[in-house]
């Protein structure tokens, strides 16, 4: 119903709206994240809308390159990967916001530039728009149980950053340990 439909177009514009505003404040972050194959417009949003992305053909998503590649990295290899990992996630802190879904899944490796490109926004932060946190649970990629949902009373306010930040360690340490 029209219910479903709002809320479908509420999750499906943060990335869209995180695209946008990277582009119109010329920020880097727009170089890594994946780009939309056409404009979206939130009136054309029905509940069977989906995304089409550009993906370049040298672009794999990470969890397979890393399953593929990352046991015979170098130790300067892996670190290298690691500040791939997290300049993405410098940029879209640093325009305050963040994405709160990180996960092998929602990254994929471009080699014509050593680059991790992010997608997969729908759960983020931003902070003028309506929160989606009444449906968090649902939009996770991973079943990793972060320590706020662990150690934290109902109702308390989930830092954002520190989200992102503790997905991030997680990632980091398979990165460099992906051999054992």
């Amino acid at each position: 119903g029209l219910a479903f439909t709002e809320t479908w177009s509420r999750i499906l514009t943060r990335e869209h709206t995180i695209h946008c505003r990277a582009r119109t404040e010329s920020s880097r972050l727009e170089q890594f994240m994946l780009r939309p194959a056409v404009g979206l417009d939130p009136e054309d949003i029905q509940t069977d809308y989906a995304e089409a992305f550009e993906l370049r053909h040298n672009m794999k998503r990470f969890d397979r390159y890393l399953n593929q590649n990352g046991p015979t990295w170098t130790i300067d290899q892996r670190a290298d990967h690691v500040r791939a990992l997290l300049a993405p996630f410098a940029e879209l802190h640093g325009m305050g916001m963040a994405h709160r879904d990180v996960d092998c899944h929602n990254l994929w490796y471009a080699a014509d530039n050593s680059t991790i490109v992010t997608s997969g926004y729908y759960a983020s932060f931003i902070p003028e728009h309506t929160t989606v946190k009444d449906i968090r649970a649902l939009l996770k990629s991973t079943q990793l149980q972060l320590p706020e949902d662990v150690f934290s009373d109902k109702g308390d306010i989930l830092d954002p950053f520190r989200v992102d930040v503790f997905l991030l360690g997680q990632i980091a340490h398979r990165i460099c340990f992906a051999d054992k």
